[in-house]
């Protein structure tokens, strides 16, 4: 299935919304995980389906099944958790169909997570068996099951959709889930139609027309997590060699930065210097402590992303402004001024806060002009959000990449927590789960490039701009 592009989805109010989200859809859909929730309750089938040699083989005996099924059933007995509801008769009655068509020992694996169910054990129990192998069984159905469109997956899914077919309302125009329906287990897996079949029968497997209770899945899941291992995943991302080209780059930026010593001091040869020696410190620590692959690396690479913007910015406005490069120091220097005047005046408690000296702020803040002549500005020292000053200085590519991906880091959002701080359980019967990173063994992708081509920027606008090279 093609996923929607950015352009397929509709901005409402603040939010991009993709197409399956826009109404009527959208008000109405209830989301229901394939592999947490509706996975665990098919296992059964996907054990019958892996007693089988190919997919032909399992569909012609399935039929027999589904059709015992739907005659002896009044309500949709898909879901494990139902079967092992049924009354005792009746469920005997179904395990020993399962046993004719299928084989005696079939659904041996699932003993370990059936909650005990007698007539389950007596009547498919292998004593030739172990729990271990049981345990083994289970754990690789859970993976061939778990890609809910593999050949292996769809099959299952099949399978479950037709044992509640009496219970769903085909709209009577749909000929392609009417066609899916029918001719899904009759094709091949490289048929050009099996993808459509696929799309289709998926929009509908999903939806539960009963119920939408998964205790037992839940149930499962806690049981096979206790009998099974994690096995917390590293990825390995490949080295960088450049760092010696970047070495040769901070130390080019160090020798232009010394060359500025030479231009008479003003607001904008402030500025200008004052950016990018800041620049040149954070990328300093970078390389003396080895953090290219660090998440505090991302947090450098917003900053360094920002104040190139900010420079051009700056340079872009000073013909219609002059006074901007004043205007940018007083902006700076007005958030010094209100963080120690809170402390002053007591409306803020700064005894816990050690990392900053009060005098110092007051001091700096003081430094240009005094306190009484310096506004508080409660909005860009540009009146300019971020996204429009990348915009403005021809910077869209930075924003869509560097800025929007490290800010993520520098804010602390989802994506970020779960690149940098999380492992995958690399065992499908544990769900692929999370597992905190306390060892520090992830790392992220190296930064080396991303610096020397940020640097290269800083380069050419100190050569544009202040005229050293």
């Amino acid at each position: 299935m093609k996923n929607s592009t950015i352009k397929q989805h509709k901005q409402i109010g603040k939010e991009l919304v993709p197409p399956f989200m826009q109404e009527p859809l959208g008000s109405v859909m209830h989301l229901c995980s394939w592999s947490k929730e509706r996975l665990p309750e098919y296992v059964w089938i996907g054990l019958l389906r892996n007693s089988c040699n190919n997919k032909k083989d399992f569909f012609e005996k399935f039929y027999y099944l589904k059709e015992y099924m739907l005659k002896s059933f009044e309500e949709p007995t898909d879901k494990f958790s139902t079967i092992l509801k049924l009354k005792k008769e009746d469920k005997i009655s179904l395990f020993e169909k399962i046993k004719e068509i299928f084989g005696y020992k079939v659904l041996d694996p699932i003993i370990i997570v059936s909650n005990f169910d007698k007539d389950l054990r007596d009547s498919f129990l292998d004593k030739s068996n172990t729990n271990n192998m049981r345990i083994s069984t289970i754990v690789d159905i859970i993976e061939k099951m778990y890609d809910r469109c593999c050949d292996f997956a769809m099959d299952i899914r099949y399978s479950a959709l037709i044992l509640k077919i009496n219970k769903i309302y085909f709209p009577s125009n749909d000929m392609i889930l009417k066609d899916a329906i029918q001719k899904y287990p009759l094709l091949e897996n490289d048929n050009p139609l099996i993808d459509m079949y696929k799309i289709s029968l998926s929009s509908l497997e999903g939806m539960d027309f009963i119920d939408s209770d998964y205790a037992y899945s839940k149930y499962f899941y806690e049981e096979m997590y206790l009998m099974t291992d994690c096995n917390p995943k590293v990825i390995v991302y490949p080295e960088n060699d450049n760092m010696d080209l970047l070495i040769a780059k901070i130390n080019e930026l160090k020798k232009l930065i010394l060359k500025t010593d030479e231009i008479k001091s003003d607001d904008k040869r402030d500025v200008i210097v004052g950016n990018i020696t800041y620049i040149y410190k954070i990328v300093k620590e970078i390389i003396d402590n080895n953090l290219y692959d660090s998440i505090i690396s991302r947090y450098v690479l917003r900053t360094i992303t920002e104040v190139i913007v900010n420079i051009k910015f700056l340079c872009s406005r000073e013909k219609d402004n002059p006074d901007i490069w004043e205007a940018f120091k007083d902006y700076g220097n007005s958030k010094y001024k209100m963080i120690y005047k809170r402390i002053e005046e007591g409306t803020t408690l700064s005894d816990n806060c050690k990392h900053f000296d009060e005098i110092m702020l007051k001091l700096l803040a003081n430094e240009t002009k005094s306190e009484e002549f310096l506004k508080v500005s409660f909005k860009d020292f540009a009146d300019k959000n971020v996204r429009q000053k990348f915009m403005l200085v021809d910077e869209k590519d930075l924003y869509d990449t560097y800025y929007d991906y490290d800010t993520c880091f520098t804010h602390g959002y989802w994506g970020a927590i779960r690149e940098s701080a999380l492992l995958t359980c690399d065992n499908p019967a544990h769900n692929y789960h999370s597992v905190a990173d306390i060892e520090c063994n992830q790392q992220l992708i190296n930064c080396c490039d991303d610096l020397i081509f940020l640097i290269d920027k800083i380069i050419v606008i100190m050569n544009s701009e202040l005229g050293v090279n």
